[in-house]
């Protein structure tokens, strides 16, 4: 039955298509005056191919002469000569998210005398990805050829040329969230007629390689321009070049970045950013909430001079929002909105998880090894994510082995409620057992200890699952009354007996994701299938979702 019915369902697909035969096809507009997929509006079928595209040149290409035309469904469209709008009549081409990929040739906006071709893209991707892939604005007479890039991405193996061999006004609009990635030339060809790229919003030109010096050239020249109080920013990201419209005189570079997780500090966390270029001072607009920094919301800082402010006190799995408002009385446009930017707080207080060394050099610089031990980065083994730290042990000389991590500032482990710390180790089958610890330092340098108490045997059989070592942090308090568990200076993980008084054993253990908690699920519920440790509705809603029908 099934196989019947999908014979039939690839019967009426392949025939809906069919309309598609060798030669030019031409926009008539005599079907519902409008839809791309309606074969009734062109005079040879509608323009795309279900496999191979015909070569480029082969004189097989979808002409809109005329007529408003609606890209209504999803092509892999190959065009021998490309696709053309608005040849010696008005016509415009629209995508609101439908895609065209594969098109073998040019996209051509405006063709002839007396054009006026515009291409409307508010989504979905065109991709102009194989031979000689351009987008072209203007050639072979005179007119007006626009693209207004609103959304989704136009992408060129080629690249952009405006006013391509004709003397016609080009206009290449982005704004929304439009990307064109695609290199942007003007005047191929000398000749009257304007030529004008517009940016706002989140829009961007994106080419690869540095580009720097030839789109600084075109803004300078006026040819490429932001919209409203904004200019244009060009930036060389180590692989593209990015065009986009910003704000100069508003506040930028927020560090945090935007959007970035940041792990709690006692200490706290400083907000700092780069003063618009007409800046005085600054406001600061902060809070948990939009709300609280939107434009009816009242700063927690106004007309400060330092470009920083904080540090600010954080909480746990929390997301900040802030906003810097540039101020100078001085200036008629003056004050000067700025982004809304945000932070979060994940729902645990970071030890390491040593995603962010990007080599062994990084990581021995913050975890320096003591005793007989050494550390290194591992990519091999880990937890979660890509890397772990490798402690190896060869207690011959000094009996033990540690690494020893050294906060910058000394940090509460009783902060935000937190009950347990929680990491991960995993050992070797060529490891000789011995006593796994963890051992803390205050800043007034009392130590407290807590044992593995598990086998020191697992430090040899567990090599395929990693174990689990949950902590109470008061533990160590326990282990010594004089230590300050709200100052903790320095982590020591170690392997060995600091009080030996003969050689130990050798071998190598893996450790990651070392966090505080204040509660953390240990052991999932089989139903549990959004990993909040309970089995309710929730749960319920994500199993009905995937696999009621």
């Amino acid at each position: 039955m099934y196989k019947k019915l999908y014979f039939l369902v690839l019967v009426v697909l392949v025939a809906a298509l069919a309309g598609s035969a060798s030669g030019d096809t031409n926009w008539t507009g005599a079907g519902d005056g409008s839809s791309w997929s309606d074969a009734n509006n062109w005079d040879n079928g509608v323009p795309y191919w279900i496999s191979t595209p015909p070569p480029w040149g082969t004189g097989e290409g979808a002409y809109i002469d005329d007529g408003a035309v609606i890209l209504d469904v999803n092509g892999s469209a190959g065009y021998g000569s490309g696709i053309y709008v608005g040849n010696g009549a008005t016509a415009s081409l629209t995508s609101n998210g439908a895609s065209l990929t594969n098109i073998s040739g040019s996209i051509g906006i405006g063709n002839g005398a007396a054009s006026d071709g515009t291409l409307n893209w508010n989504g979905g991707l065109c991709n102009i990805d194989q031979s000689y892939g351009n987008l072209l604005f203007g050639f072979q007479g005179s007119g007006t050829a626009t693209v207004n890039l609103t959304g989704g991405t136009i992408k060129t193996s080629g690249q952009t040329y405006m006013k391509h061999d004709g003397d016609y006004n080009c206009y290449l609009n982005i704004s929304g969230s439009g990307v064109l990635e695609s290199k942007v030339n003007m005047s191929w060809q000398a000749g009257p007629g304007l030529e004008l790229v517009t940016i706002s919003g989140l829009g961007q030109i994106v080419t690869a390689g540095d580009e720097t010096a030839h789109y600084q050239t075109l803004i300078n020249a006026g040819k490429i321009t932001a919209y409203g109080q904004y200019s244009v920013r060009v930036e060389y990201d180590g692989l593209n070049t990015i065009v986009t419209a910003a704000n100069l005189s508003a506040a930028s570079d927020p560090d945090p970045n935007n959007r970035q997780k940041v792990h709690y500090d006692s200490a706290g966390q400083i907000l700092s950013w780069t003063p618009g270029t007409n800046a005085a001072k600054h406001n600061v607009y902060l809070g948990t909430s939009q709300s609280d920094v939107n434009e009816s919301a009242t700063p927690v800082s106004t007309n400060q001079d330092p470009n920083n402010y904080g540090p600010i006190p954080l909480v746990l799995n929390t997301t900040y929002y802030w906003r810097i408002e540039e101020v100078n009385e001085d200036h008629l446009d003056s004050p000067w909105e700025g982004e809304i930017w945000s932070f979060t707080t994940p729902g645990y207080i970071l030890v390491d998880d040593f995603e962010s060394y990007p080599e062994t050099p990084a990581l021995q610089a913050e975890w320096a090894a003591a005793g007989d031990g050494s550390v290194a980065l591992s990519t091999v083994k880990f937890k979660s994510g890509e890397k772990s730290m490798a402690l190896s042990y060869t207690n011959t000389t000094n009996y033990y082995s540690e690494a020893v991590f050294t906060y910058a500032t000394a940090q509460d482990w009783t902060a935000e409620d937190v009950k347990l710390l929680d990491m991960f180790f995993l050992g070797s089958s060529g490891n000789d057992p011995e006593q796994l610890y963890v051992m803390l330092e205050d800043n007034t340098s009392e130590f407290a200890t807590v044992s593995y108490p598990g086998s020191p045997n697992d430090l040899k059989t567990a090599t395929q699952w990693w174990i689990n070592w949950l902590i109470d942090p008061q533990d160590f308090v326990l282990d010594n009354l004089s230590f300050d568990i709200t100052n903790v200076k320095k982590v020591y993980i170690g392997v060995g007996d600091r009080s030996a008084t003969e050689s130990g054993g050798l071998g190598t253990i893996y450790l990651d994701n070392i966090k505080l908690f204040r509660e953390r699920c240990v052991d999932h519920p089989n139903s549990d299938l959004n990993g909040d440790c309970k089995v309710d509705f929730s749960d319920f809603a994500i199993f009905a979702s995937k696999w009621l029908p």
